[in-house]
Parts: structure tokens; C-alpha cells; sequence
């Protein structure tokens, strides 16, 4: 992937993570944790490693985040 995409992944990623934080979905400590990282999405000047590896945090941590909830939500609808 080229880093111009790459940016753009991040930032994306970055903007579903903060509206589900916004919305109570997630914990805010997910977004704490990004932000440790010491990576913007709109630095633009740093290394493209950088951003994969923020962009690799964010889809790891939403994914299982959010797999986590589906799970929670089928276990209590479940007849």
C-alpha cells in the first residue's frame, strides 16, 4: 500500500474511532492508547512504518473490540 492510502486508512479509522468513543460504544481508553502512539493522522511528514503500525493498532484493537460486542449482544438476544 502506498503511503498516500495509507494516510487516508488512518485517518479514516481515526474518525470511526472517535465517533464510536462519542457514541459510548467503545472505551475512551481505546483512543488513549492510539493516541500513545504518538502518531497523527494528518502528520503527513511521518514515517509511512508509523502509520502502519498505528493503522495496524486501530484495526486490531476496533475489530476485536467490536467482535467482543456482537458476541455480548447475540449472548443476551439468544432465546
Amino acid at each position: 500500500m502506498r503511503k498516500q492510502e495509507l494516510v487516508h486508512l488512518h485517518g479514516l479509522l481515526v474518525e470511526v474511532t472517535q465517533s464510536l468513543v462519542d457514541e459510548g460504544t467503545i472505551s475512551a481508553e481505546i483512543k488513549n492508547e492510539y493516541v500513545a502512539l504518538d502518531t497523527n493522522a494528518y502528520s503527513i511528514h511521518e514515517s509511512k512504518s508509523d502509520h502502519e503500525e498505528a493503522v495496524l493498532f486501530l484495526a486490531a484493537t476496533l475489530s476485536a473490540t467490536l467482535e467482543e460486542l456482537t458476541e455480548e449482544q447475540s449472548a443476551i438476544s439468544a432465546p
